[in-house]
C-alpha cells in the first residue's frame, strides 16, 4: 500500500506547488465522471421465476489538467471480484482503477501511476460494448486492463503511434509483491481514414517468462465498423509449455444515433501437453458446456455436458446434485452432491452428508473423485469454486441462509488438504483473488 499512498500524496501536492508559482496558463476546472451499469431482470424460466434489480458495475472519477503539460486522474471501480461463486458475485468491492499523473509535450506523452493499458483500450474502444461483454483480452485474462507502472507514447503524426510500458504486471487489484515486471511495446497505424492497425508484444519476467503477442485490425466506413484480433500467449501463468491462443471477430451496423445491431464471435484454444490427449485448458476453450437441469420443479439437479462444436449432448451424466455449481478445472469440473436417496425418499426434505467431487470428462459418475466430506456435520452444505487461474479450490461451509466458514486447497500440490481461512458462521466470507 505504500506505493499507492505515495502516489496519492503526489496528486494532492502538485496543485499546491503550482498554485504558489506564477503560471501563464491557468488550469482548467476538473472533470467529475460517473458511469453506472444497472438493470432490472425477469427470468422466463417457469421453474425459477426470479426477478431482481442489479448494479453490475460503477465507475467514479475525477480528472484535471494542472497546466498545459501536466494532468492527473483518479478513478474508482466498484464491482464483483474474480471468485465467481454465487456468494461472491452478489457482493461489491471498490478498487482504484486509475491513479496517475501524465506529462505531454509536443509529440511525446508520458505517465506514471495506476493507468489503463493501451493494448486493451484500442480494441475495447473499437468493440464498444464493454458494459455487455468485455473485450477479448480482458474476458480471457490475457492481462489486466490497468496496471501500476510508467509509460511513454510517441505520436509524430496522426497515422503513426508507438508506445512502451513498464508495469508491475499484477493488475489494478494488487500492488507489486515481487521483483518481476511486465514490459510491453506496441505500434498503432492509421494509414487511411477509418482503418486502424495495431500490433503489441509483452513479456512478463519471472523464472519462467510469460509472453503475449497481439494483432488487431479494424475498419469504419459509413454506418458500419468491423474488427478482428488475434492473441497468442506463451507460458500462461508462468507454467512452462502451457500456451493459449485465439481470435475475436466483431461488427456493428448503426441504424441511427439510438439503434445499433452488433455481433461478435470468439474462439479460444490451448495446446496439448506431452502425454496428454486433450488440451490442458479445455474448460476455458469453450469446447464443452456443463449445465444443470431440474425435473418437475424438484430441488434435485442433474449435470450434463454438451460438445459446443457438434451441439451433441455427451454421455457425461451426474445425478443427485443439490446446492451446487459447476467449477471447471483442466479436463473436468468440481460439484457438490448427496448420496442417492433410498427409493421413495427422493422428495424428502432431509438431506445429509453433502460431499464435493471432481468429474473428469468422459468418466462415469461412479468413478468421480471424492474431494471432501465431513461425517461429523451431516447437515452442513459445501459449495466450491476455483480461482481464475485454477490453482486454488475455494470452499464455503454453510450452516444456514447466512454466514459461512471459508477454506482453500492448493490444486497444484499433490495430496494437499483444505486449509481454513475463516471460521464461524457470523459473517459472510469470500475470496477477492490470489497472487502467485
Amino acid at each position: 500500500m505504500k506505493q499507492l499512498s505515495a502516489l496519492l500524496v503526489l496528486f494532492c501536492q502538485l496543485p499546491l506547488v503550482y498554485g504558489e508559482d506564477s503560471i501563464p496558463d491557468q488550469p482548467k476546472p476538473g472533470d467529475v465522471s460517473a458511469k453506472i451499469f444497472t438493470h432490472f431482470n425477469i427470468s422466463l424460466d417457469p421453474d425459477n421465476k426470479a426477478t431482481a434489480f442489479e448494479v453490475k458495475r460503477a465507475y467514479f472519477g475525477y480528472k484535471r489538467e494542472l497546466d498545459s503539460h501536466f494532468s492527473a486522474e483518479v478513478k474508482l471501480d466498484i464491482g464483483s471480484i474474480d471468485d465467481e461463486s454465487e456468494f461472491s458475485l452478489i457482493r461489491r468491492y471498490t478498487y482504484f482503477k486509475n491513479a496517475y499523473i501524465s506529462y505531454k509535450t509536443g509529440n511525446i506523452k508520458t505517465w506514471f501511476g495506476l493507468m489503463d493499458m493501451l493494448q486493451f483500450k484500442v480494441q475495447e474502444k473499437f468493440w464498444g460494448y464493454r458494459y455487455l461483454y468485455r473485450s477479448y483480452m480482458d474476458e480471457y485474462r490475457f492481462g489486466s486492463s490497468a496496471d501500476l507502472g510508467a509509460g511513454i507514447q510517441y505520436s509524430p503524426s496522426k497515422r503513426f503511434t508507438a508506445d512502451l510500458v513498464l508495469s508491475n504486471g499484477e493488475g489494478y487489484k494488487n500492488l507489486q509483491f515481487d521483483n518481476f515486471y511486465r514490459i510491453g511495446a506496441g505500434i498503432t497505424l492509421n494509414p487511411v481514414p477509418g482503418l486502424t492497425l495495431r500490433t503489441y508484444y509483452t513479456i512478463h519476467t519471472s523464472e519462467v517468462h510469460q509472453m503475449i503477442f497481439s494483432g488487431f485490425i479494424g475498419y469504419r466506413f459509413n454506418h458500419i465498423r468491423v474488427g478482428g484480433e488475434y492473441n497468442h500467449q506463451l507460458n500462461y501463468r508462468f507454467n512452462q509449455g502451457h500456451n493459449r491462443y485465439g481470435y475475436s471477430l466483431y461488427s456493428t451496423f448503426e441504424f441511427s444515433d439510438k439503434w445499433e445491431l452488433f455481433a461478435r464471435y470468439d474462439q479460444l484454444y490451448s495446446n496439448v501437453l506431452p502425454e496428454e490427449d486433450l488440451p490442458w485448458n479445455l474448460s476455458k476453450d469453450g469446447k464443452y458446456l456443463g449445465f444443470l437441469i431440474a425435473r418437475a420443479g424438484s430441488d434435485w439437479q442433474e449435470i450434463h455436458v454438451m460438445d459446443l462444436e457438434t451441439r451433441e449432448i455427451m454421455e457425461d451424466h451426474v445425478e443427485w446434485v443439490k446446492f451446487s455449481g459447476i467449477s471447471w478445472k483442466g479436463n473436468g469440473f468440481f460439484y457438490s452432491s448427496y448420496d442417492p436417496p433410498e427409493e421413495g425418499e427422493e422428495l424428502s426434505d432431509v438431506n445429509e452428508y453433502h460431499k464435493v467431487y471432481y468429474h473428469k470428462i468422459g468418466d462415469k459418475q461412479e468413478d468421480d473423485i471424492l474431494i471432501y466430506e465431513n461425517p461429523d456435520q451431516p447437515r452442513r452444505n459445501y459449495y466450491v469454486g476455483t480461482t481464475e487461474d485454477e490453482r486454488f479450490l475455494i470452499m464455503h461451509e454453510i450452516e444456514s441462509t447466512s454466514g459461512n466458514a471459508l477454506y482453500f486447497k492448493d490444486l497444484t500440490a499433490k495430496r494437499s488438504e483444505f486449509i481454513k481461512l475463516a471460521e464461524g458462521f457470523e459473517y459472510d466470507y469470500g475470496v477477492i483473488g490470489n497472487i502467485d
